[in-house]
């Protein structure tokens, strides 16, 4: 293992794991509401253009969990649902952003008909609320990953 490129790993991870803090609050502080345009999954996107699956768990668990427990945001149930829906994306190979949100949107589907977190209406109110922050999230990845790989 090369320990140079392990730390950097690290490094990158927690920037990320930053960037989960600061991104949604900069949101709120200008009027846009989380619900709507989930700046909280931004890192987490941008992560997996540059992070290993391993990083990306830690990801998943860490960000609405640390978010949790510094602003009370996402409140207990969504923040379940939010660790099951980031687990599912960060599980995922495909490199397709589009299909790895639809892919993780449609299983926390079935992990709310499991659980009693949230309810089935519930759940199809955040979905419909986060389309405009899925397309929104995506494409700024986009975006990024292309003004990267010219580099």
């Amino acid at each position: 293992m090369n320990i140079v490129l392990e730390r950097r790993k690290i490094s990158a991870f927690f920037i990320f794991l930053g960037l989960s803090l600061i991104v949604p609050s900069l949101y709120h502080s200008i009027g846009m509401k989380g619900t709507v345009f989930l700046p909280i999954f931004l890192p987490l996107i941008m992560a997996s253009k540059f992070l290993d699956r391993k990083y990306l768990i830690m990801l998943a668990v860490g960000v609405p969990l640390v978010n949790n427990l510094l602003f009370g945001m996402p409140p207990g149930p969504v923040m379940i649902e939010m660790i099951f829906e980031g687990l599912v994306f960060a599980l995922l190979s495909t490199e397709n952003i589009f299909y790895r949100f639809a892919a993780a949107r449609l299983a926390s589907a079935v992990f709310i008909l499991i659980t009693p977190a949230l309810t089935v209406s519930a759940w199809a109110l955040n979905t419909v609320t986060g389309i405009p922050g899925i397309i929104t999230n995506c494409l700024i990845a986009i975006l990024l990953a292309k003004a990267f790989d010219k580099k």
